[in-house]
Parts: structure tokens; C-alpha cells; sequence
């Protein structure tokens, strides 16, 4: 992002009424399979208020973006994706054509886990802004961690809906050891 491009979201944002949350968000992590996760950020976007894409031109509008500020044990799949209805139109603030999105968007990420135990923190940054002000860069902070123990038992309850079984004995239930018998 240049410095003209910075100083101008800056400019435009002074007269915001910071009472109003034109955006709100919630941030998720889900352990998909042993290896994998998948980090989710729902974007709820206010009537008139609309969010910029993913991998905007530079010198435009803020885009969507992922930091990883430390990352152990795990590595990105891909680039940040979004599900949501992405449209398009000239702007004339930034004489190009951007990407956005209005009312709703998910952004994803998702992550090969590489080692039984790991660690993410970082930020996804995203610009706002509607047909008279922009918000300043946001953004949204994260940090997860995990053991390869919890994977397995969050995809337990994932695909079972069972967080423990009922009436379930470890002694009747241990593993059986067969040894294998010779000839007297």
C-alpha cells in the first residue's frame, strides 16, 4: 500500500462516528483432520458499508490479507479464499476498478498441521469503507494452539456428536494383546 493510499483511508475516516460498527466479526478455528485445519473469519457488514476483496492492485483500497506474526508445527495451504458474493465497479477515489463485498463474508485459511504439537498467532487485515468515509486498516487478531491429542478428539465429536460415551469402561475396554501360540 503506498503512502498517498494510506494518508487518504486515514483522511476519509476522520469524520467517522466511531459509536457505529459498520463491521463485526467473529474468528474460528476447526481441526478438519489430523493434519489439517481450517482458520474461518465472518465478516457481518452494515447496510452501505462494503469490505475489500483479497489481492487488490497496490495503490488502491486496503485488501483482505493474512499475517502470520509466528507460526510452529503448521504451514498455509493456498492464499486467503472467502466464500461470500464478491462484486466489482470503477471507483473513482482510487481510479481503478476494486473487488468487495456487502452484508456478509467469510475469509479462510486454510493450514497443514505438521507437527503433534503447534502454534498460530497473527492478524487478517481488511478495509471498509462506504460511498462517503473508510475506516482505518482493521483488524482482526488471532492465536490458537493445539496437541495432536486434541485433533483427535475434536474430530470425535465432529463427526460423532458424542463428547463421551456413556457407560464406557477402560478397563472392559482395554486393548487385548493376542500372543500367539506355539505347539506343546
Amino acid at each position: 500500500m503506498s503512502f498517498a493510499s494510506l494518508i487518504i483511508s486515514f483522511l476519509v475516516a476522520a469524520p467517522f462516528n466511531t459509536a457505529s460498527k459498520p463491521v463485526t466479526t467473529a474468528s474460528d478455528i476447526q481441526l478438519t483432520a489430523p493434519d489439517t485445519a481450517t482458520l474461518t473469519f465472518d465478516l457481518n457488514i452494515s447496510e452501505g458499508w462494503h469490505v475489500y476483496s483479497t489481492s487488490l492492485p497496490s495503490g488502491g483500497p486496503i485488501s483482505a490479507e493474512i499475517s502470520f506474526e509466528q507460526i510452529q508445527g503448521a504451514e498455509p495451504v493456498n492464499n486467503l479464499q472467502f466464500i461470500g458474493n464478491e462484486q466489482e465497479s470503477d471507483d473513482p477515489v482510487f481510479n481503478m476498478k476494486v473487488r468487495f463485498f456487502e452484508h456478509r463474508v467469510r475469509f479462510i485459511q486454510k493450514l497443514h498441521i505438521s507437527s503433534p504439537d503447534w502454534l498460530i498467532e497473527g492478524y487478517l487485515t481488511y478495509g471498509a469503507c462506504n460511498d462517503t468515509q473508510c475506516l482505518p486498516p482493521q483488524r482482526i487478531e488471532f492465536s490458537h494452539s493445539g496437541t495432536a491429542q486434541d485433533v483427535v478428539a475434536d474430530i470425535f465429536i465432529q463427526q460423532t456428536g458424542l463428547s463421551e460415551l456413556e457407560g464406557f469402561d477402560s478397563a472392559t475396554w482395554a486393548p487385548v494383546q493376542i500372543k500367539e501360540q506355539t505347539d506343546p
